[in-house]
């Protein structure tokens, strides 16, 4: 069901005021009366919406983890290609992520990292041999792949190193090298 208008308005107003704040002030000094001064609305319009400042800044991640990633793909060309897309987002955004890192609201962005390995994981095409490792291995290696990319944009994007996004998720593809069952045994 789509939003009315003037609430997608008054949620954008919000969104906009609370990274305004944010670029100056920790997420815990934030007070509810401050945003809703920078937004120009009242408490009653902020409360009609959300509880506290932490669900602004959930939902900016939540856009720009939809907004970053399709997961249309079937094959390891595809999964560069949508890693050279996020990484090009957040390079585009990197004032709004840099909040986003500094205020450590982003784990969805880490949760869609581990999503990507599973998915490289999980491909239909992969060899006999690696579909001998259990679904526990599986998770497990999902997490420490996933985890080391987010840290590795997290670090990309809080340092400004000076790399390409294409060069990062070309990185990251590597790293996503699907382990054969001789790796456990």
């Amino acid at each position: 069901m789509k939003e009315n208008l003037r609430v997608v308005i008054t949620k954008k107003m919000l969104k906009e005021a609370l990274l305004r704040i944010l670029e100056t002030k920790d997420i815990n000094a934030v007070k509810i009366n401050e945003l809703c001064l920078e937004a120009e609305v009242n408490r009653a319009t902020f409360y009609r919406h959300y509880e506290t400042p932490y669900d602004i800044l959930a939902e900016i991640e939540e856009d720009m983890i939809h907004e970053m990633f399709t997961f249309n793909f079937t094959s390891d060309t595809d999964v560069l290609c949508e890693l050279k897309n996020a990484c090009r987002y957040i390079y585009e955004n990197k004032k709004i992520v840099k909040i986003l890192f500094r205020c450590h609201t982003d784990v969805s962005m880490q949760r869609k990292m581990n999503d990507i390995y599973r998915h490289v994981l999980n491909a239909k095409e992969r060899s006999i041999k690696y579909s001998a490792i259990d679904d526990d291995t599986a998770k497990i290696i999902a997490a420490l792949v996933g985890g080391g990319c987010y840290c590795m944009l997290r670090q990309w994007i809080m340092d400004d190193i000076p790399k390409a996004p294409d060069e990062i998720a070309e990185i990251m593809c590597k790293m996503m090298r699907r382990p054969s069952q001789e790796d456990f045994i």
